[in-house]
């Protein structure tokens, strides 16, 4: 395959961490091992350089999209670039941004969070070459606004996530942000005494004077909100009320982000890795649409030679062998059920987490995704 001159504006991480570089270890490292020549936008140092005080008349968004065409002018006075390549949401950028570069270079702006389309990716999105995305029902939101767009599944850097020489840690781990349900999950699973390990930003119950005050005022709010409000509020105080029994009933289970490091070794380290996808549309709990996604775990895992325990969902299907490769579940009674089998019956849960491990080389790493990519628009 020819070997392209990319412009990269890549942000470190997909969710901050501990100085988190996750997304350079994927994406960056493997374009450049694959010999393409890739110019990096220092972007996250473009976002820190913003002061409202001194950019005056300018938005962030407007500063970003300004600064980024002027480093790729300057840039491409000294090589012309096949692919424009992006991680950008409209909360970071303007779409005038991309229009001005659609008549230059071929654009192409990865996305993830389907959830969030119409609040990250809804108005930038027509004004792109191709936009692509992770997960098979996004494809619905992108032809609604007339977007081309194209699947292109997570992955994982066999380069990074090395299932060799770690030590095993854990019984069972999760590691991800506190969101949605996953909080009632774990709480589940810890009464039905499974050994899990649960690492990722809002576990860790801060009790500070701003979320003092701020949980204050929701509760004098509450009796004059209309019922989708009040629902909302109860989802909130809930979520945030488990959050508080997991840290008092379950201290030495529950822990804060993990570097990156700590993060793979916490993967391969594990007998198996649980995986929460389910979300709401723009993290709603009164929307009745609830998704599920191959997510960025559902590849990391198998990589680092663990079993992954993930919630079931269509495409995984397409990606997997459902019971060879991987575990599903549908409910917490299955994945309390599933635990308790797989960590009682060693053979049987190595025997697929070393053929999830193939399959995830054979198949998802990201140089596979890289070449069907460029494949697919004829570079």
């Amino acid at each position: 395959m020819k070997k392209l001159k990319i412009f990269l504006v890549l942000g470190n991480a997909a969710v901050g961490g501990v100085d988190s570089k996750i997304m350079m270890r994927n994406i960056y490292d493997t374009l450049v091992n694959m010999g393409h020549k890739v110019t990096l936008v220092p972007f996250a140092d473009m976002m820190n350089e913003y002061n409202p005080l001194i950019h005056m008349g300018q938005s962030r968004k407007e500063y970003l999209s300004s600064e980024i065409l002027k480093s790729y002018r300057q840039n491409k006075k000294k090589a012309a670039y096949d692919i424009f390549f992006s991680f950008l949401a409209e909360s970071v950028v303007i779409p005038e941004m991309f229009e001005e570069l659609k008549g230059e270079i071929y654009t192409i702006n990865y996305t993830t969070n389907y959830h969030q389309f119409e609040q990250l990716h809804k108005n930038i999105s027509p004004h792109i070459s191709l936009n692509t995305y992770i997960s098979l029902p996004h494809k619905k939101a992108y032809d609604e606004v007339g977007a081309n767009s194209y699947w292109l599944p997570m992955a994982a850097n066999p380069e990074f996530y090395n299932a060799k020489n770690h030590n095993l840690l854990y019984e069972a781990s999760f590691v991800g942000s506190a969101y949605a349900f996953r909080q009632n999950y774990i709480w589940r699973i810890l009464q039905n005494d499974i050994n899990i390990n649960v690492f990722g930003p809002g576990w860790l119950h801060n009790r500070n004077s701003k979320k003092i005050i701020k949980d204050y005022i929701r509760y004098l709010l509450y009796p004059f909100l209309g019922n989708e409000s009040k629902i909302r509020h109860l989802d909130i105080s809930m979520r945030n009320e488990i959050i508080k029994l997991l840290n008092q009933k379950y201290p030495d289970k529950i822990g804060n982000a993990l570097s990156d490091d700590d993060m793979v070794k916490v993967y391969a380290g594990s007998k198996i890795v649980l995986n929460i996808q389910e979300s709401r549309k723009n993290n709603d709990i009164i929307c009745p649409e609830v998704l599920y996604c191959a997510n960025f775990r559902d590849f990391e895992v198998p990589m680092s030679g663990s079993m992954l325990l993930t919630q079931f969902s269509e495409e995984l299907l397409l990606l997997y062998d459902e019971d060879k490769e991987i575990v599903t579940y549908k409910n917490e009674y299955e994945m309390i059920d599933k635990m308790k089998f797989y960590l009682k019956n060693n053979e049987q849960r190595k025997k697929i987490a070393d053929a999830g491990h193939q399959r995830a080389i054979n198949s998802h790493t990201w140089e596979h995704r890289f070449n069907d990519l460029f494949s697919y628009i004829s570079l």
